[in-house]
């Protein structure tokens, strides 16, 4: 009776309990997730570049906007403007970033007129751009407050304002600065050499450098309220006109793809 085959032993005897037979996989599962989460040195992030962003013009956008920019001829330094235009194409500040690749340097600015880097790319020059009279129909002068931020006094200011609008009694003023771009900004004193150093000029609705770099040329008041108005005459060291360096700005991206398309639109 006791070796009939309903009461034999088994080979392979069962526990007490069975918990530890459905503990056993619940284990192996837990092993098999947690060896899937192993990270390796492609599954980080920490490795990989960093990417920042910069507005290139945290002003006035106007009714419109282009954007310009250049290459530095090694193609290692690139100077971006936003250049916004107001109603019917009234000046509108422009701004701008300029970012050195090499060096690892980069500046931001805004509320400029113009903006040109040296021909050896190591000094940005600009005019700085300042409303000096208000044109929402009262004409509200700012003249003193401006002359407190340029160190230029009043009297110069008033000769050297310009009309800033076709419509209403505004006027402006520019002032010339100059950018030095450091060759090791990590160095202490870069930070002190790169800020912009403005001149006290109410001078430069459009800036140029010679053709030798040494010498920033400052363009004469607007003869018209318009945003893309040249100048006329120079200010510089009594250097010949004829060695002043020429606009070096291409369209940006989108700039590009506008033309290219009215350009179509037209040959069709």
């Amino acid at each position: 009776m006791l070796n009939s085959p309903r009461f034999r032993r088994p080979l392979f005897p069962l526990p007490a309990s069975l918990f530890p037979l459905f503990l056993i996989p619940l284990l192996l599962s837990g092993c098999i997730v947690d060896s899937s989460k192993k990270q390796t040195s492609a599954d980080t992030t920490s490795a990989g570049p960093v990417i920042t962003v910069t507005p290139v013009n945290r002003g006035s956008t106007g009714m419109a906007e282009r954007v310009l920019w250049a290459f530095s001829p090694d193609r290692k330094s690139v100077l971006v403007v936003a250049d916004p235009g107001g109603v019917e194409n009234e000046p509108v500040p422009n701004g701008f970033f300029f970012g050195d690749e090499t060096r690892g340097f980069q500046t931001q600015m805004d509320s400029v007129w113009d903006v040109e880097p040296s021909p050896d790319w190591k000094w940005i020059g600009f005019g700085r751009a300042y409303g000096v009279v208000r044109g929402e129909g009262t004409g509200t002068d700012l003249i003193a407050d401006v002359s407190r931020r340029t160190s230029i006094d009043t009297a110069t200011l008033r000769a050297g304002s310009f009309a800033s609008s076709g419509m209403s009694m505004a006027r402006a003023v520019a002032q010339p600065g100059v950018i030095h771009i450091p060759d090791n900004p990590r160095l202490q004193s870069a930070a002190d050499s790169s800020a912009p150093r403005l001149f006290p000029i109410a001078r430069g609705w459009r800036v140029r450098w010679t053709t030798d770099g040494s010498t920033l040329a400052l363009g004469n008041n607007p003869g018209r309220a318009e945003d893309n108005e040249p100048s006329q005459t120079w200010i510089h060291d009594g250097t010949d006109a004829r060695s002043i360096g020429a606009n070096r700005y291409d369209p940006g991206p989108a700039d590009q793809d506008r033309a290219r398309k009215s350009g179509l639109q037209h040959s069709q």
